[in-house]
């Protein structure tokens, strides 16, 4: 149990301080960056939310409803900034294939004329 809590609090860290300078340089990146950037926030989620399985599975079966409430609780916080940031990757995603394709039909008009 200790090997995940300690897993656990080194995802959540490294998952926010990469969510930090996405953040701060958002502004700043093109949306391929953008992209790429939020995969790698993506493949931190990811591991963070699977740790974070693993310790609810090593619940001992006598711990109290408060605090499992807390352990349950905590972790929300982490994944409702994943479900935001997702959103932004999605939103980029359709964004970067929406300016290829109109790319791809001004190279298309262009040759059929």
């Amino acid at each position: 149990m200790e090997t995940v809590l300690k897993d656990r609090k080194q995802l959540r860290r490294l998952f926010t301080i990469a969510c930090n300078s996405f953040d701060k340089a958002e502004n700043r990146l093109s949306c391929a960056d953008k992209i790429n950037k939020l995969k790698i926030i993506e493949e931190k989620a990811l591991l963070m939310m699977a740790c974070e399985e693993k310790f609810k599975q090593l619940y001992p079966e006598k711990t109290s409803d408060t605090e499992i409430e807390r352990e349950v609780d905590e972790p929300e916080t982490y994944i409702d900034r994943w479900r935001s940031l997702k959103q932004k990757l999605e939103s980029f995603v359709i964004e970067q294939l929406s300016s290829k394709n109109e790319s791809f039909n001004i190279g298309t008009n262009t040759l059929l004329n």
